[in-house]
């Protein structure tokens, strides 16, 4: 049984609850470790496979280092309804949690939940951080519970937004600064780094209330990039004609993961110059997504570099909540940099071990799955590639400095300055550091 004495990170369940809320009373919430920017990224060619076969190749329509690098990827961490693991600031005597450790790949991280909204825990605040990863909050309105409260977001509190006959009351010639206000109040002060923007719910007024919702929108953001450094405001959902004006007034835009191939090449002739401010969503667990997610998210990314957008990992945990806990750190590692943590970016590797090793772990030839059923998902698995394949891993530390103790934020015992204090399981993903890439 958890103690609820102890302080616990929650969301905010509806608009109208976010006016009482006041900055100052609820310090054990924040972040405390400052952004560390990343140093710049040095261009070179990469050697890539050739996806016909196992041999190395360096070709010149292949995309080159920095391309992939232009490649931004967001992770949006979805578990288990969030708020679980990761609820308690202080941490806890967990002697596995999931954790992100390959965060050199990563370039924005979205804490999520079905709240309507999603305050990021501050021990991922502090994780990403450390590693040069911006972190976002969510908004997010569902169902017809959603429809009114994405009209009070942008409308303002203690209006009547229907008569008795149901006809719309708003003035929608305005939209109200309240709650963008008060949005920003919120990362200010538990300094994380903006606000993605889930509305699932349709906009009761129309055209007019888009462009509401449109003027909002331009108005959180000019807010957010006032007040923090490097701050980032994500609109949701696919890149249309109609969508568009949406994007606009964003820093990015997070697509649904239900997309076709064609698409992403229209979502780039639509964004033009911003392609890369369009992140192309994948399902890690595989949900109506191109490609199947899981270890087929190689598939999609092959796409996704191809028509030069950036891309949107959702819900990586499942290398955790799906392929179970006890072998989490090495399906996490196969996930994101192949087997042996090498990925197909090590040059000094040879592809044909590297290759077949894979294909064997992913068959279960390595630790169980005998027979027919092994030799058909080795077939299966033929052209797996890691995460690290298409993203290359970033510059870690800053410009000036670099420091790791290889904290992986949980352990089964505590050292201080090497001297053993407790043999204890615990997890505290704040004291997580660089990790080796």
């Amino acid at each position: 049984m958890s103690d609820t004495s102890l302080p616990r990170s929650q969301p905010i369940k509806a608009f109208k609850d976010l006016l009482s809320w006041k900055p100052g009373n609820d310090d054990y919430n924040v972040a405390h470790t400052p952004f560390h920017p990343r140093p710049p990224t040095v261009s070179r060619r990469r050697t890539y496979r050739n996806t016909n076969g196992d041999s190395a190749v360096d070709n010149s329509s292949e995309p080159s280092l920095q391309n992939s690098i232009d490649c931004k990827i967001i992770v949006c961490h979805d578990m288990a309804g969030g708020y679980v693991e990761d609820a308690l600031p202080q941490g806890n005597g967990y002697s596995t949690i999931y954790s992100i450790q390959y965060w050199n790949h990563v370039d924005t991280f979205i804490y999520f939940s079905h709240s309507r909204i999603t305050i990021p825990p501050p021990v991922w605040t502090n994780a990403t951080h450390r590693n040069g990863v911006r972190c976002l909050g969510t908004i997010i309105t569902e169902w017809l519970p959603g429809v009114l409260e994405t009209d009070e977001m942008v409308s303002g509190p203690g209006q009547t937004l229907a008569n008795e006959n149901g006809d719309d009351e708003v003035d929608r010639r305005w939209f109200s600064k309240t709650y963008a206000d008060k949005l920003v109040d919120m990362a200010v002060y538990y300094q994380f780094d903006g606000w993605f923007i889930n509305i699932e719910s349709i906009l009761r007024g129309g055209a007019q209330q888009a462009n509401q919702t449109i003027a909002f929108l331009a108005y959180l953001r000019s807010q957010i990039h006032a007040r923090i450094p490097g701050g980032e405001l994500i609109w949701y959902d696919s890149l249309s004609p109609e969508n568009y004006r949406f994007f606009e007034q964003s820093d990015g835009i997070f697509t649904n993961y239900t997309w076709k191939e064609k698409s992403v090449g229209e979502s780039v002739a639509l964004a033009g110059p911003r392609n890369r401010d369009v992140y192309t969503g994948i399902d890690i667990w595989g949900r109506n997504t191109y490609g199947g997610g899981g270890y087929t998210t190689y598939k999609a990314l092959e796409v996704i570099q191809r028509e030069r957008t950036s891309c949107a990992l959702f819900a990586p945990a499942w290398t955790y909540e799906s392929l179970g806990k006890e072998d989490f750190m090495t399906n996490d590692r196969l996930f994101w940099s192949g087997y042996g943590g090498a990925g197909i970016h090590a040059e000094s590797l040879p592809l044909s071990s590297f290759y077949d090793a894979t294909c064997r772990l992913l068959a279960g030839e390595l630790g169980g799955k005998p027979g027919e059923a092994g030799e058909r998902d080795r077939a299966d698995n033929k052209g797996f590639l890691p995460v690290s394949t298409y993203i290359p891993a970033r510059p870690s530390g800053t410009s000036s400095w670099f420091y790791s103790n290889f904290d992986r934020g949980f352990g089964k015992g505590f050292w201080v300055n090497g001297k053993k204090v407790s043999n204890k399981p615990w997890s505290h993903l704040s004291h997580q550091s660089l990790s080796p890439s």
